[in-house]
């Protein structure tokens, strides 16, 4: 059961989900690299998005799990403001495994 005003459960990632993934991809790149604090990547091996959450606010919360290698996962949270602000998906922060 979902609790009022948090996540949802996890569900396979809609290509809506992967439309802002996109355009958020050099963001966490570099978010991803500023959190390593050793060698930058200077690119991902892979990035693929496995799995989803969301939470209803004033647009939409996502969390997503990118797999971004063989065996490396990270965390993406970003929030998707309402349409009518004009803005698009913003990235909140980015987590590994």
């Amino acid at each position: 059961m979902n609790m009022v005003g948090g996540f949802g459960g996890s569900q396979a990632p809609d290509a809506e989900v992967v439309k802002h993934l996109e355009s958020l991809k050099a963001d966490i790149l570099k978010s991803h690299n500023e959190a390593r604090g050793d060698a930058p990547l200077s690119g991902f091996e892979a990035f693929e998005a496995l799995e989803c959450r969301t939470q209803v606010v004033a647009g939409t919360n996502y969390q997503v799990k990118v797999r971004i290698g063989s065996e490396k996962f990270i965390n993406v949270q970003f929030h998707v403001p309402l349409p009518h602000t004009g803005q698009g998906p913003q990235l909140m922060h980015v987590t590994s495994e």
